[in-house]
């Protein structure tokens, strides 16, 4: 066994203990307490017997939620983020701050607490596919993702983007059916999520909650049917202008050069967000930029003249 401290950063102790045939190599970790470290530990500490190998001086961890968790030893120059396991109070204040358990009391969200866990996903990761079975709901705490379908030509089409506060799949999980579209990650992510029983029984003693959820199911509807009409009725221009002025309203971030879209898309993932191929998303682009409208930088989309954005999006030309 090894316990595990970093006094530098005050992490809590982690029990390692190697598993039975197979040792260090293929080791389980737990917390001693509540919290702990998930990554690369800088040093191995109070080692009291099987000690590890000397050229393994980091252990990559995975202690994430209430799971038993699995490390492995690696290399010294191996490099993980660091994260950290939520402890209770944590998920409480989150999910306190999502808008479908507004209005509850504390006693009401220590409810669901427990059962609500940890998951991350990395850039362009799926979270689950079109057709899946619909077994768990989702709640984005950072991080965008985005719902589409593809085609059988592999074209894709992007219905929205979904961040923090928002939830995920729930129209399977009310309806009992298979997943109606394909979740991916556009940048790294983090969420809670809740197996179908617990999250059901908890619809059941709080109907206000559920009251809140048709009204989420409602908006999924409107957006999808913006989303046909604009394609059958706008032209390019008037629908990527109308939306991007909206992406610019959810995810702006004020700059020296005007306002920045923090969603690193490609022109073919925006072709996917308007319908339109990546040619004609390259050309329009170039339109607006020599415009003084929009920008790129490091790929992301700076618009320089939010005002005339929305003047195109409300359909006057200029």
């Amino acid at each position: 066994m090894s316990l595990i401290d970093d006094p530098d950063v005050g992490l809590p102790r982690v029990i390692v203990e190697p598993t039975p045939g197979r040792g260090w190599n293929d080791a389980i970790a737990r917390p001693l307490e509540g919290r702990a470290r998930v990554g690369c530990e800088r040093v191995w500490r109070d080692v009291r017997r099987d000690d590890p190998p000397p050229e393994a001086s980091f252990l990559h961890a995975g202690l994430i939620g209430g799971e038993t968790p699995r490390v492995e030893l690696c290399p010294a120059d191996c490099v993980y983020p660091v994260r950290v396991a939520l402890s209770a109070d944590e998920k409480r204040r989150l999910l306190a701050n999502v808008e479908l358990f507004s209005g509850l009391s504390p006693k009401e969200i220590d409810a669901i607490v427990p059962v609500a866990q940890r998951k991350e996903l990395g850039r362009k990761e799926e979270l689950f596919h079109k057709g899946d079975e619909g077994t768990q709901v989702y709640i984005v705490i950072s991080g965008k993702l985005k719902a589409l379908t593809t085609s059988e030509a592999g074209d894709d089409v992007v219905f929205s983007i979904l961040g923090p506060g928002e939830v995920i799949g729930e129209v399977a999980l009310m309806g009992g059916t298979p997943r109606t579209a394909s979740i991916m990650a556009i940048d790294a992510c983090e969420l809670l999520v809740i197996n179908r029983r617990d999250f059901m029984a908890f619809l059941k003693d709080h109907p206000e909650v559920s009251v809140k959820l048709l009204y989420v199911l409602a908006q999924r509807l409107k957006r999808v049917s913006e989303l046909v009409e604009d394609t059958l009725f706008l032209n390019l221009p008037l629908r990527f202008a109308k939306k991007l002025s909206a992406l610019a309203r959810a995810y702006g971030e004020r700059t020296e050069t005007g306002v920045r879209v923090d969603l690193k898309l490609s022109q073919e993932e925006w072709g996917d967000l308007v319908g339109a191929t990546r040619e004609s998303i390259n050309k329009q682009m170039r339109a607006w930029t020599e415009a003084g409208i929009v920008s790129v930088e490091k790929g992301y989309i700076v618009i320089h003249n939010p005002h005339e954005l929305e003047k195109l999006a409300a359909g006057v030309l200029l």
